[in-house]
């Protein structure tokens, strides 16, 4: 694989919705870039200036109303490595009126979620791409998303930075998955921003029960448990021989799509295999703590043969 610039339009880049503390810190941590693409992260700031002041007046508006929140029921975690039927699963669930979930306007302007994307809604459905690059699934303002997009866009430690800035891919992607690196004042504030986000999502989605889908979390189970101590998990899990190359393809499509720098110098096959392995020997010395209650198992392959 080989690029140079990036195809896409800044408006349409996840990190368009990121706050300019955070983006500031990724620029100075993640560069050099491009002549072109210094100008790309420059429209990206002046997209986060011009969000700033619905983001203060959300902040005001949204304080109150969490301070006086009811305690928020434990989500339901859908996990599993990537292209391993996540989002097919999820998509099935969000069906349920009883289920809450992240819609694309929340995972992709967090901080501005009940201001921009409530008074600009149908402006902003437009916006959204009519299906998943990845693999073509129909993507609507009603369709459930990754929290992931949301967090990459709140704070550094994402694995999504990983695939933004690919001179950084190990150290990004790692860190966003295991936190190797992180100092404990970063992991404590991870957690911060996660509940933050999660309980803008549950008073959006009307109190209902949230069910959040991510592959990062097959290796976070522990402290998702600590963090919400009645979360319920469903792990679903694919045979490897065909994730592997849906794996292969998965990078092909994202890496020359959102990436703000060249990505030829990554060996993919090699990090699929090493991740796949880290992320399963996490998920098998963790899940053992959890009761039968808390933890569902299905096969991908039976999902695709007996949905219901």
């Amino acid at each position: 694989m080989s690029q140079t610039e990036i195809r896409n339009k800044p408006f349409s880049h996840p990190l368009s919705g990121s706050s300019l503390t955070n983006l500031w810190r990724l620029a100075t941590k993640n560069g050099p870039f491009s002549l072109s693409n210094q100008w790309f992260l420059a429209v990206l700031f002046g997209v986060a200036l011009a969000r700033g002041p619905f983001t203060l007046i959300e902040k005001i508006l949204t304080e109150r109303k969490l301070r006086h929140l009811a305690p928020m029921k434990s989500p339901i975690f859908i996990i599993g490595h990537w292209r391993s039927g996540t989002t097919h699963l999820g998509n099935i669930l969000s069906r349920s009126p009883a289920l809450g979930y992240v819609s694309p306007i929340a995972a992709g302007i967090p901080f501005e979620m009940f201001t921009l994307g409530k008074w600009f809604r149908r402006a902003l459905e437009k916006s959204i791409p009519p299906d998943r690059l990845i693999d073509k699934v129909p993507v609507t303002a009603e369709s459930p998303q990754e929290d992931e997009f949301a967090m990459a866009n709140m704070n550094p430690v994402s694995f999504l930075h990983g695939l933004y800035f690919p001179h950084h891919f190990r150290e990004n992607f790692n860190k966003g998955i295991f936190f190797d690196g992180c100092t404990p004042s970063e992991i404590e504030a991870w957690k911060k921003v996660s509940v933050l986000f999660l309980r803008k999502v549950y008073l959006c989605q009307e109190n209902k029960t949230l069910v959040i889908r991510n592959p990062a979390y097959l290796a976070r189970i522990a402290l998702l448990k600590q963090l919400w101590p009645g979360a319920k998990f469903i792990h679903i899990y694919r045979n490897p021989y065909r994730l592997f190359p849906s794996m292969q393809h998965y990078y092909r499509k994202l890496f020359p799509a959102l990436a703000l720098q060249p990505y030829d110098q990554i060996d993919i096959d090699h990090f699929i295999l090493e991740t796949y392995a880290r992320m399963m020997e996490v998920y098998h010395r963790e899940s053992p703590a959890l009761s039968s209650s808390d933890l569902v198992e299905i096969r991908f392959e039976m999902l695709e043969e007996d949905p219901m």
